[in-house]
């Protein structure tokens, strides 16, 4: 078979060596290809009768990655038919006519795409299971420590419904997030044989030592610390590989992905209003100035933040879930070390200042309302803490000549239409003293202004420049 993209040495190592394994756990780093791997084994196993289907399990807006960025450049096989769960259109007539004809008459290997939050559904659960029964699978879990809780009702439908699946695959970096017992469900997906442990509460009195404590008005058995966890490595080790990026020597330095995530309802059908708005002015022939577009593409960003100006200088909510901040948390959640996100307005620094204190998590601001002491006391102490894993910033105006090379993780959360911001934004952490590959992630809402603002900054365009009266349909 011939590969799409050259795979490098450690890509190219694990396909040759367990492309038929039935399962197998991918412990690798975010950044070092296990998606490319994927997508090459399976066409592999499709083109020796293998299997005929692939069932992607991804957080929300990751599994629309799957298929809008990581098949269409790795993918090596010219033909397959792709669905992608959205909530939204599961019950509609056209997505199941869609669904239908991707399980019964795929062209080429029949794909599926859908969130974790899905199997919580009925629907979702009887979509993944038809597909199962229909189709010879390899099913996937991608950041599979989304089911590391054996009590959630989703942990246990993928646990169950994974039984059905011809090749099992778990894929992610955070391998242990709060504690050594999240990989015993991860590991049940893949199979029982693999730990050995029937219950979850024999495995963790295998690994851990617990006493029995009193408060609140209640027993519970509390942790005192874990044990035989070289054993466990020799359990694991057969059916998984661990790679970070600082083993990886061939990689690229800088490296570009994305995350999805899709508007409420009320974010919908504002932006569609706005965007008509403009629309009609583009088409009545009324003179805009480059100033004024520009202006009218800050107003639908703002809305895809879930923010509106409401006059004399007040902000208002558009509605109480911010899917675009979700979205950014399971991106948190899903890396490693510390963290850089950028924010274009100060709303959107607002918002997650609030998110990262109720969850607890520490982080440093540096924004134009922080004052030159506490800018320096910020820049100190996301260099030298070890507990300070975000340093949460505007580019405007933290984007040049700060060094940031702690973190080898970039989160832009939204962008400025500037590209030397974007470029010296990146460049706070890709500098002298790095020591490794960095990861830089857009969050991006699909069809909508996003798209174009990112494609333009990733191909050294200045949008600002670009963007003009007579052209503004075309970037909305």
């Amino acid at each position: 078979m011939k590969f799409k993209t050259k795979p490098f040495k450690h890509q190219l190592e694990e396909f040759n060596a367990h492309k038929l394994d039935v399962d197998r756990a991918l412990l690798w780093e975010q950044g070092t290809g296990k998606t490319k791997v994927i997508l090459d084994t399976v066409a592999w196993l499709y083109l020796n009768n293998e299997v005929d289907g692939l069932l992607i399990v991804a957080p929300n807006g990751v599994h629309q990655n799957w298929l809008q960025d990581q098949f269409p450049q790795h993918y090596p096989l010219p033909e397959y038919t792709a669905i992608l769960w959205e909530s939204q259109r599961a019950s509609g007539k056209g997505f199941q006519i869609k669904l239908r004809q991707m399980m019964e008459d795929p062209k080429g290997l029949a794909v599926f795409a859908i969130n974790y939050e899905a199997f919580i559904t009925e629907k979702g659960q009887k979509a993944v299971e038809k597909f199962l029964t229909m189709r010879t699978v390899m099913m996937v879990c991608d950041e599979s420590h989304k089911i590391k809780a054996m009590s959630a009702i989703r942990t246990k439908r993928i646990i169950q419904l994974g039984r059905y699946a011809k090749y099992r695959r778990i894929l992610t970096g955070t391998v242990i997030g709060n504690s050594a017992f999240d990989l015993y469900s991860q590991f049940l997906f893949l199979g029982e044989h693999i730990l050995g442990y029937k219950s979850e509460y024999a495995f963790k009195h295998r690994f851990g030592v617990f006493v029995k404590t009193f408060m609140q008005g209640r027993y519970f058995n509390q942790l005192v610390k874990y044990r035989n966890l070289d054993h466990l490595k020799k359990l694991m080790a057969p059916y998984s590989s661990r790679i970070t990026k600082v083993e990886v020597l061939d990689l690229p330095d800088k490296l570009y992905t994305k995350r999805y995530f899709y508007m409420t309802s009320e974010q919908q059908k504002l932006y569609t209003q706005l965007k008509e708005e403009f629309m009609i002015e583009v088409k009545k022939g009324e003179i805009l100035t480059a100033p004024l577009a520009i202006t009218r593409m800050l107003r639908l960003q703002q809305i895809i933040s879930n923010f509106v100006p409401t006059g004399d200088n007040e902000l208002s909510p558009v509605g109480t879930t911010n899917p675009r901040l979700e979205c950014l948390m399971d991106a948190i959640d899903s890396s490693q070390g510390k963290i850089i996100i950028w924010a274009r307005f100060v709303e959107d620094i607002r918002q997650i200042n609030k998110r990262l204190t109720l969850d607890k998590i520490e982080f440093v601001e540096y924004y134009g309302d922080i004052g030159s002491k506490e800018r320096i006391s910020a820049l100190n102490k996301f260099s030298t803490n070890i507990k300070t894993r975000i340093f949460l910033a505007n580019p405007a105006c933290a984007g040049e000549g700060l060094n940031l090379q702690s973190a080898s993780t970039v989160i832009y959360y939204s962008n400025s239409f500037k590209l030397i911001e974007r470029l010296q934004s990146e460049d706070r952490a890709h500098r002298i003293g790095q020591t490794k590959n960095v990861t830089y992630i857009d969050i991006i809402c699909p069809k909508t202004i996003d798209e174009h603002i990112v494609k333009a900054l990733i191909e050294k365009k200045n949008v600002a420049s670009l963007v003009n009266g007579d052209n503004l349909a075309e970037w909305i």
